[in-house]
């Protein structure tokens, strides 16, 4: 008997100190994957790294992103992540699996590693299928609204902290990331009001439309309605009691009011 629980003792230890050496490997290879990208350049204070050529326009689209993003209250200016252009769909799954993400996502940031990964063949794919009823949304397929949309992700685990920005609502931490990287576009354009854009959701069939697109869409909706229509900041909205369900009603019941004014 002592023998067999020296061998499960045994056992056990190595048992831990490969799963250990395994889990810190995998981490330290998510933090600094940059060695098996054959593409890199930098702009200012980021880095930026491709397994194909990267375009010259980056500069450019990183200023975008920047435009999108530097008037909301929750804006870092000193953000400065690596980001991974990927075009090769199964190194971009790898990725995924070994950070426990949605490998069909267009991208995804590794907050605490300082990290965003692009599904750069997706987001194009998107672009060139995008439908011109859903604006302002990841359903564009715009390299800076993807790029912005994970650099808000960043602004609020910091806002809030890692561990509590997990416990706020999908909705909300969505929402608010699709709300926060289009709002400054919006609002540039003639015509492209909340109501008229909540049209797509009304008014036409979005059975065929993928069903996290337009969750990501809904969202999106009702945090610019918080937010523009009801002027709440960001930290009230992640205090708000609010059911989801609850909220979906009430601004649809205030879509259907707006839109008989404007007849």
């Amino acid at each position: 008997m002592k023998k067999f629980f020296k061998f499960l003792l045994k056992w056990g230890i190595r048992i831990i100190i490969i799963s250990f050496l395994l889990f810190a490997g995998t981490v330290y290879f998510l933090y600094n994957p940059s060695f098996i990208f054959d593409y890199e350049t930098k702009y200012k204070n980021f880095e930026i790294y491709s397994d194909v050529p990267i375009d010259k326009n980056i500069g450019n689209i990183l200023e975008q992103v920047q435009e999108r993003i530097s008037e909301i209250e929750i804006y870092n200016p000193n953000y400065a992540p690596k980001i991974y252009l990927i075009s090769d769909t199964d190194t971009y799954e790898r990725f995924a699996f070994l950070s426990f993400q949605n490998k069909y996502s267009q991208a995804f940031n590794l907050t605490l590693l300082g990290n965003i990964f692009v599904n750069v063949s997706l987001v194009n794919k998107i672009n060139l299928n995008h439908d011109p009823e859903f604006t302002y949304t990841l359903m564009e397929g715009k390299l800076d609204q993807v790029l912005a949309h994970q650099f808000i992700h960043a602004f609020i685990a910091e806002r809030l902290g890692y561990i509590q920005q997990l416990r706020i609502p999908e909705w909300k931490v969505e929402g608010y990331c699709e709300y926060a990287s289009t709002i400054n576009e919006i609002k540039k354009k003639r015509g492209a009001s909340i109501v008229k854009r909540a049209k797509a959701l009304y008014n036409y069939d979005v059975s065929e439309v993928n069903t996290k697109s337009v969750f990501y869409y809904r969202s999106h909706l009702l945090v610019e309605y918080l937010s523009e229509i009801h002027h709440i900041t960001f930290d009230q909205l992640t205090e708000l009691p609010a059911d989801y369900d609850a909220l979906t009603k009430e601004f649809s019941d205030w879509y259907l009011l707006e839109s008989k004014k404007r007849k």
